[in-house]
């Protein structure tokens, strides 16, 4: 949206805008907001470099150093925490 309302700024803005002022039953009003009525493309690609350059990081394997059961119930282990209300004594601790 950003990038359609800073190239009607920079390209044909009166011309477009007065083209969709004229369609009849327009449920909205058409403008170009006024932080974008002396941008260009230029500009407008300066205020997105730092979400486009963004780097990704690559990921590192983690080793997993405990076997994992095959399955686990909180209630067998914990079964003290069915009915607490205050779940901060039910903290799993290895």
């Amino acid at each position: 949206m950003l990038n359609i309302l800073s190239s009607l700024a920079e390209c044909h803005s009166i011309q477009v805008l007065e083209m969709l002022t004229s369609i009849p039953d327009l449920t909205w009003t058409p403008e170009i907001p006024s932080r974008f009525k002396n941008m260009n493309a230029q500009t407008d690609r300066a205020r997105q470099i730092p979400i486009a350059k963004k780097q990704v990081h690559s990921s590192q394997k983690v080793k997993i150093v405990v076997d994992a059961p095959s399955s686990f119930s909180w209630l067998q282990q914990k079964p003290e925490c069915m009915s607490v209300r205050d779940y901060g004594i039910c903290v799993f601790v290895l």
